[in-house]
């Protein structure tokens, strides 16, 4: 998702109107490209002190804020590399988001900052589409532990931090596998994987209850095969002595 993200934000940066300081052009052509895409909310255009210029959420030509993650801005124009934001609130709308942010090269120097602007929401909506089990409880988190989507109760967990036994975890841990109790207050397991790429990590709880009635169940299974086994072994046992008898 974040990378299919950085391509729309890439060709947005190199794209005629912002060479071309047209504005107005490069707002249309912005908005019309995410909504095309699917991906995205809005798109900001910001300069090295973090003023936005372009931001397709607000009407072309009204004031508008400074960008809400600054300093995320002043990296950009540093490196100029592109950068996978952790969860800040938007600068224009006051809301959770989530930027794909790219420079805009003039003269071989960073101009801009280009961001992608991701509401949180479109995370979750690809945690919904795994289809996990319904009392599995599955998770996104940023660089510092933020969540950024969460498939139960993510109007109350999200921006907010993860199990402090993730959070403990997340930086020398690439993927690990332990009991803990949900931010819920049940008991589960909790396994979770962080990308080496990006930083960031997805983790899902699965009840601990819903292991040992699974656990307890293919005991069970296992159980009724074994004994299917042994009749049938003694079902053959019978059957070969009585072919050997009458060979005999």
């Amino acid at each position: 998702q974040l990378d299919k993200t950085k391509v729309v934000a890439v060709a947005l940066a190199t794209s005629s109107f912002v060479k071309a300081a047209d504005l107005v052009g490069f707002h249309h052509r912005a908005r019309d490209l995410i909504q095309t895409e699917g991906l995205g909310v809005d798109v900001v255009l910001s300069d090295a002190s973090g003023q936005q210029i372009v931001n397709t959420a607000v009407p072309i030509g009204d004031p508008l804020p400074r960008h809400g993650n600054p300093g995320q801005v002043l990296q950009m124009f540093k490196t100029g590399q592109p950068i996978v934001s952790d969860v800040f609130t938007g600068g224009a709308t006051g809301r959770p988001r989530v930027s794909v942010e790219v420079p805009v090269f003039a003269d071989g120097k960073v101009a801009y900052a280009l961001g992608v602007n991701i509401d949180p929401q479109e995370l979750g909506e690809v945690l919904r589409q795994q289809n996990l089990p319904t009392t599995w409880i599955s998770s996104i988190s940023d660089r510092t532990g933020t969540i950024a989507a969460r498939s139960s109760q993510a109007e109350k967990f999200v921006g907010q931090k993860v199990n402090p036994d993730i959070l403990r975890r997340l930086p020398s841990e690439l993927e690990a596998a332990f009991e803990s109790v949900t931010k819920e207050g049940f008991p589960a397991l909790i396994v979770f994987s962080r990308s080496p790429v990006t930083g960031w990590a997805v983790a899902i709880a699965i009840p601990l209850d819903a292991l040992q009635a699974e656990l307890k169940r293919n005991l069970a299974l296992l159980g009724i095969g074994a004994a299917l086994l042994f009749a049938a072994s003694g079902w053959f046992a019978r059957i070969w002595t009585t072919i050997d008898g009458e060979h005999v």
